[in-house]
Parts: C-alpha cells; structure tokens; sequence
C-alpha cells in the first residue's frame, strides 16, 4: 500500500515568513508597480474549523511598499 503524505503527530499549526519583492532581482532594467516590497506573514490553524471540508488559515500580513 502507498500513501502520497505521512501525517506526523508533530504538525506544523503556525508559520512566520518574509517576503522581499523587487524587479530589480529579475535584471530587467525597470522596475514596475512599485520600487520595493517587504512583507510579514504570519498564519495559524484555526483550533475548530466551521466548515470540515474546507481547510481554512487564518492569515496576519504586515508590509510596505516603496514608490518611485
């Protein structure tokens, strides 16, 4: 029998991330939208979830975004 995901007792219910977003990685000489993007996420697992069938993530963004 093969089972595609292992479910571990030790599941991950909170992730912390950050984003740096510009063109100017890309070398394609313009920068588009904006200049400069930092972003802050921070997203959790609801304890219950209202709907069972739907997964759902509770998400917290803080950011800037630099203009030229």
């Amino acid at each position: 029998m093969l089972y595609a995901q292992n479910v571990s007792p030790h599941f991950y219910k909170k992730q912390f991330s950050f984003t740096c977003d510009n063109d100017f990685f890309l070398l394609s000489g313009s920068d588009r939208y904006y200049t400069n993007g930092l972003f802050f996420d921070y997203s959790m697992l609801p304890k219950r979830s209202i709907n069972k069938k739907l997964k759902q993530v509770n998400k917290l963004q803080l950011g800037q975004e630099i203009f030229t």
